[in-house]
């Protein structure tokens, strides 16, 4: 199997406010192999339990019933950081990614890249908890497609 060249897809979540959420799709016509997904915030949010700054990437296939949860980009101090979760504070117009080449660590060797079907959604979901500041969020996907 061939792939392509890295492309992007990239949305911007405008003035998203406390206790708001918005949510973005993103379409793949191609069967695609996964990178890194990202998230550039605005504002800053540090580290904390209850002023959480959410993205959250879910898989939802080609009829839109699929519920994989492929990767959270997140400052909740409470949930560390795994293969499917970026953990910390948000540092302003600075990015936060999951690379999928990144995982497992350690002495595994199986292919953990996110490989995502033809015809494919994957919906990815914006959320503030109270107290967090309004400001904008570009969300994305890296990506090369199956040939």
């Amino acid at each position: 199997m061939a792939f392509s060249r890295n492309k992007e897809q990239a949305h911007m979540v405008l003035a998203l406010a406390a206790t708001q959420s918005a949510e973005v799709l993103f379409y793949f016509p191609t069967a695609s192999r996964i990178k890194r997904y990202f998230a550039v915030p605005s504002v800053a949010e540090a580290a904390d339990a209850s002023k959480v700054l959410d993205v959250t990437f879910v898989n939802e296939g080609t009829d839109g019933s699929g519920n994989t949860t492929l990767a959270v980009l997140t400052n909740d101090s409470d949930l560390d950081s795994d293969l499917t979760r970026v953990s910390g504070a948000w540092a302003a117009h600075t990015g936060k990614a999951l690379n999928t080449e990144d995982r497992p660590t350690g002495g595994a060797t199986t292919n953990v890249a996110d490989e995502i079907e033809a015809g494919s959604t994957i919906k990815c979901t914006v959320a503030k908890a109270a107290s967090t500041a309004t400001g904008n969020v570009l969300v994305g996907i890296e990506y090369v497609e199956s040939t």
